[in-house]
């Protein structure tokens, strides 16, 4: 069986500026890019996390297969444990963690990403977002980082999932980055 997590698309508002945001322009064009990717695929279930931008990620590779996006709040992003205003600031720390400095909260938040991916009973893609396809990758790979791989917009990691458990095919597109 395949499983295929995808990051959402570019979000029309940052995360430490906006609860719930969806696509912006240029978001909304890589949503559609994905069903190129998908292409000559048979179609396979579509499972988002509730958030909008990734609801909206999802939507044209649904379209473009008939199918209904099914949300599942096991892929929702990680939760934050301080104030909205403080969010930017407490993510940035948490980021350069370890699981087992955070909170009980945020392991369990993992450990119920872990458990909805590898239940998982048929070919599926499941569009997400940054920490949660970290969370899953860590477990998979026991890397105690809670930041382990740096997904860009779009970027799709495969999966193959048997009764043997679950193996990483190859890991999504990572962001592009400029030294010096």
């Amino acid at each position: 069986m395949k499983l295929y997590l995808v990051r959402h698309g570019e979000a029309a508002a940052r995360w430490s500026q906006s609860r719930d945001p969806g696509l912006s322009e240029r978001g909304r064009q890589q949503a559609y890019s994905i069903c190129g990717r998908f292409r000559g695929h048979a179609p396979m279930s579509v499972v988002a996390s509730p958030l909008l931008r990734a609801q909206e990620t999802a939507a044209p590779l649904a379209a473009m297969w008939g199918v209904d996006v099914q949300r599942d709040d096991a892929y929702r992003e990680l939760p934050s444990l301080v104030s909205f205003e403080e969010r930017a600031a407490w993510l940035k720390r948490v980021m350069r963690g370890t699981w087992d400095e955070v909170d009980e909260a945020l392991v369990n938040w993992r450990d119920d990403a872990w458990r909805a991916f590898t239940s998982i009973d048929t070919d599926a893609v499941v569009f997400s977002h940054f920490m949660v396809i970290n969370a899953i990758l860590s477990r998979l790979n026991g890397d105690d980082r809670l930041v382990s791989f740096e997904p860009d917009y779009i970027s799709v990691t495969a999966f193959a999932s048997s009764d043997d458990g679950v193996e990483l095919i190859e890991l999504g597109k990572a962001l592009e980055t400029v030294v010096l």
